[in-house]
């Protein structure tokens, strides 16, 4: 049974009460809220993810949100956010809630979720080979990713690369994508069939706005995949090319450690997961200034591999 197979009544009743239980890949949080407005949009954006019964489910985490007013700031609509009974941030602006949930979810995940090599990345997958995109806030990796997704590409996560060290295989997690700023119109454009949650300014990150990922991205979340390519992407508004360049095992193994989450704290495992990522995959560095000649770049890409390898010397080494 997925949400959406819930009458939002019923939804919203159990959310004030016991809560509602919903599984997102290897992870299964437990949302509390007793805010008509979130209780909504995450009814919308989380319509197609399945519930799990919290007695027969190990929760990963349980979120509530608090409704809170100050009378000292004429009765403004606040809220305080809690992650396993500890507070984990409160603000008067009631429209930051739905971002500050999935922050919150992400943080606990960061903090947690050490059974796996975890990489900041977005990762898209087509035909059973996945691609990495690590990046920094600002780099495009979640504009490229959105872009992929709504071409087709199956959402494994729009913030974190779960990688598992035993087998090197990726672990799905599609919640819903994180988009910011001109990135909101721009997908919008590209991809108008997905389904957004409200656009939130005067966020920390700016204007924020959740889009759910396809509901193939949900139904085949338990559906691990074999990573083959890494790209490392660099937005530059002045860029008015596209440049690729292959890297080195050495680069590539440097650039993921930066963009590793847990990398000191796993250790040996840690280490043995990156090295074999990238053994495995063609690595590379993307500058781009615009989004479709990205998006050429990463199909042109497939095109090779399915046509029987990346060139020798686009391999990581």
């Amino acid at each position: 049974m997925t949400l959406g197979d819930l009458s939002f009544a019923a939804v919203d009743a159990a959310l004030r009460t016991t809560g509602v239980a919903i599984a997102f890949g290897p992870f299964a949080v437990r949302f509390k809220i007793r805010e008509p407005e979130l209780a909504r949009a995450l009814y919308h954006l989380y319509a197609g993810y399945p519930l799990v019964d919290p007695e027969q489910t190990v929760l990963f985490s349980e979120v509530r949100v608090v409704p809170e007013r100050l009378w000292s700031d004429f009765f403004r609509r606040g809220f305080a956010i809690y992650a396993d009974g500890e507070l984990h941030g409160r603000s008067l602006d009631l429209p930051l809630a739905l971002p500050s949930v999935e922050w919150t979810i992400n943080w606990r995940i960061a903090t947690r979720a050490h059974r796996y090599a975890m990489i900041h990345a977005a990762v898209a997958e087509h035909d059973g080979r996945a691609l990495i995109l690590p990046g920094d806030p600002g780099s495009g990796k979640s504009t490229l990713c959105a872009a992929l997704v709504g071409r087709g590409w199956r959402l494994l996560s729009d913030e974190f690369a779960l990688l598992r060290p035993e087998d090197g295989m990726l672990m799905p997690m599609p919640r819903p994508m994180s988009l910011k700023n001109q990135s909101i119109d721009l997908i919008r454009a590209v991809a108008p069939h997905l389904r957004f949650g409200p656009a939130v300014s005067g966020t920390t990150k700016g204007t924020v706005a959740l889009a759910a990922p396809p509901a193939e991205s949900i139904l085949r979340q338990g559906e691990p995949a074999r990573p083959q390519w890494i790209i490392f992407p660099a937005w530059r508004e002045e860029a008015t090319t596209p440049e690729l360049k292959p890297l080195s095992r050495s680069e590539a193994f440097a650039d993921l450690t930066d963009n590793g989450i847990n990398y000191d704290i796993i250790g040996e495992a840690g280490f043995r997961a990156f090295r074999g990522l990238v053994e495995s995959c063609a690595a590379y560095r993307l500058t781009f200034g615009r989004l479709t000649d990205a998006l050429d770049v990463v199909d042109s890409l497939d095109r090779q591999t399915h046509a029987g390898g990346v060139p020798a010397d686009a391999r990581a080494r």
